[in-house]
């Protein structure tokens, strides 16, 4: 009850929020030590920052910029909720890492909801056209015809041969979020 009181008086200042349900580590790893889960859980947090925060300071070959992504984290509505996922390839199984990005195991999306989403794609310099228009090909089918999808490209050598594909997305309501920001009740802080 708590924790449904702080979400919903967090929701009432913040433009986004994006809830990691333990649950959903539990199934992903049901038999890590707790303190191997829990720092599994800080690494993606910080992870899923640091590459935003590159994101906005770093210039790309084809550019998102920070007005990009407010329009992704920016408030609209009654629920701040978003979505993001990052995933790496070795270049051969694109497809399938493109919808693991968008269908991010952690957070499990409704991606039938997404109205906005940025896609980026990071390389070295052997990025080719079609990778790149395969991953965005492949999350454009994975949202709906009307969400407004922008990309962008950025090499980066200490990529090597590996792929980052890093998807944010504005429109899937956290059920967590709903539940709290729809609540009657609250429970004072002491």
């Amino acid at each position: 009850m708590r924790a449904k009181t702080g979400l919903k008086k967090l929701a009432e200042y913040s433009d986004t929020i994006i809830p990691i349900p333990n649950d959903n580590l539990l199934q992903l790893v049901p038999n890590y030590p707790i303190l191997k889960c829990f720092k599994i859980m800080d690494e993606v947090l910080v992870r899923s920052i640091r590459e935003v925060v590159n994101l906005i300071n770093n210039c790309g070959l084809i550019n998102i910029d920070f007005a990009d992504v407010r329009k992704i984290f920016e408030k609209s509505g009654k629920y701040p909720s978003g979505l993001i996922g990052i995933t790496e390839t070795l270049g051969n199984d694109l497809i399938q890492k493109s919808k693991l990005a968008i269908h991010n195991p952690l957070l499990k999306p409704n991606t039938k909801e997404v109205d906005r989403c940025l896609v980026s794609v990071s390389s070295d310099h052997k990025l080719s056209l079609s990778s790149v228009d395969k991953i965005v090909s492949t999350i454009s089918h994975e949202v709906p015809d009307h969400a407004k999808i922008k990309f962008g490209a950025n090499m980066d050598p200490n990529l090597d041969t590996k792929t980052r594909i890093m998807v944010l997305g504005k429109g899937p309501i956290s059920p967590f979020v709903r539940t709290a920001v729809d609540s009657e009740n609250a429970i004072p802080f002491e």
